[in-house]
């Protein structure tokens, strides 16, 4: 049976980048969840490797939007075999400037949204169906971190104990779940919280190492946390 991918924040970086590589798969289904359009038309794509590219505009944030999104993949009676949580959103603040509005509008975003979207998707997964959330180096335990990022890193910490946690409950239902903890990646919001930082890894070479992981890690790991890095924006 074809695999069927699932993948948040695909307008752009590496969730653009990995739609990119789940496409290039024969007979692939590829959904894609964003607030905006790609930026990237990936239906001729799609046609060249006889794969289907499914665009859903919908805003993660919104409950609504979430449970629209899972109703969608009902109505076209699809059963998803790959699952990426990449989207997130970026506030670069100190500490002592953190307001509540900021802590609810990360943690909803990074830690909520997948968190209940997961949820609503376990109907339409399949049997060793494989969940990826996306974490960060700044999230994992030891690694170096940056004024202004506590609670950033904090949701990002959060959604990596989240994959460790849901690794045992969903083994019943024989659904790995694992976290990714990219380091430096050329993106948008790497750029946005380190403008003068080069980094050494671009989100078309990082996407093919989550590819090959969404498809290969399942049958060897499970609750696993794993960090991805060169180098780290310490020169910022």
């Amino acid at each position: 049976m074809s695999n069927v991918f699932f993948i948040t924040g695909c307008s752009r970086g590496m969730g653009l980048e990995v739609a990119k590589e789940a496409l290039k798969e024969v007979d692939s289904v590829v959904i894609g969840v964003s607030r905006s359009e790609p930026r990237e038309n990936l239906l001729p794509l799609a046609r060249e490797h006889k794969s289907s590219w499914i665009w859903i505009q919908a805003d993660l944030a919104l409950e609504m939007e979430r449970i629209r999104i899972v109703s969608e993949i009902k109505k076209r009676n699809l059963q998803v075999s790959h699952v990426l949580h990449n989207a997130a959103a970026l506030r670069k603040i100190l500490f002592e400037k953190v307001t509540f509005d900021d802590f609810q509008y990360l943690f909803n975003i990074n830690f909520w949204a997948p968190f209940h979207l997961t949820q609503l998707l376990l109907p339409v997964l399949k049997p060793k169906a494989h969940v990826v959330f996306m974490s960060s180096m700044g999230g994992f335990q030891g690694s170096m971190k940056y004024p202004g990022m506590s609670l950033y890193t904090a949701t990002k910490a959060a959604i990596a104990n989240l994959a460790e946690s849901l690794s045992v409950e969903l083994k019943l239902r024989d659904v790995r779940v694992n976290a990714l903890c990219p380091g430096a990646v050329d993106t948008d919001m790497l750029r946005e919280a380190f403008p003068h930082y080069k980094a050494p890894v671009s989100a078309s070479e990082m996407a093919q190492f989550i590819y090959a992981f969404l498809i290969h890690a399942p049958r060897v790991m499970n609750g696993k946390v794993i960090p991805i890095a060169l180098n780290d924006p310490s020169n910022e």
